[in-house]
């Protein structure tokens, strides 16, 4: 059989479905109409707040996954900078979002993918040890982090890699907040 389509293009050269479509996935409706209705505050009952598609959030994860792969040997300036160029366009893109449950997890997530970075660049026992009592850890749990043969990503979430490796730390690097942005996207700070 063949189908015929019929494609209205509205005054920006949108396609009326592609258009439709991008607006039932940003708001998370079930359809075109509870996504209009949405968008414009007339549907009763439902709370008019724009979410992240699920896929968009996992985009974002496997981008942020392959930005801080443990074997992608570059420096960490570099690496620092295309993370922070990624997160911004992102939260540039979907900081129209005004669920707020998802945002610290994603912030706590990047931020342990840094200290998992970090701790697997160390490599040697010695040099951990060196490193976070350099740092600012006390002697006794530097060795004892030091010397664990617990994974990377376990020991990202360490009280030793934690004293060592604080948010502001981190921030000096250039590791950007997704809280932070997401607060300049709504308009909060």
């Amino acid at each position: 059989f063949p189908v015929t389509i019929e494609v209205q293009i509205d005054w920006r050269g949108w396609c009326k479905t592609c258009y439709e479509q991008e607006l039932v996935k940003l708001t998370g409706a079930g359809s075109v109409e509870d996504a209009k209705a949405m968008a414009t505050g007339e549907q009763k009952g439902v709370a008019g707040k724009i979410r992240w598609h699920k896929k968009a959030l996992e985009g974002f994860k496997n981008r942020v996954r392959r930005l801080t792969s443990k074997g992608w040997g570059v420096s960490m300036e570099y690496r620092l900078g295309k993370l922070r160029e990624y997160v911004r366009g992102w939260m540039q893109y979907f900081g129209i979002s005004q669920y707020w449950r998802s945002v610290p997890g994603l912030d706590e997530w990047t931020r342990r993918r840094m200290q998992s970075v970090y701790w697997k660049r160390w490599k040697r026992r010695r040099t951990k040890i060196r490193e976070l009592l350099r740092l600012g850890v006390n002697r006794r749990m530097a060795f004892r982090h030091g010397l664990s043969g617990k994974g990377n990503w376990r020991m990202a979430r360490s009280p030793g890699l934690r004293i060592a490796l604080t948010n502001e730390r981190l921030h000096e690097t250039g590791l950007v907040s997704v809280v932070a942005l997401w607060k300049k996207a709504q308009g909060y700070a």
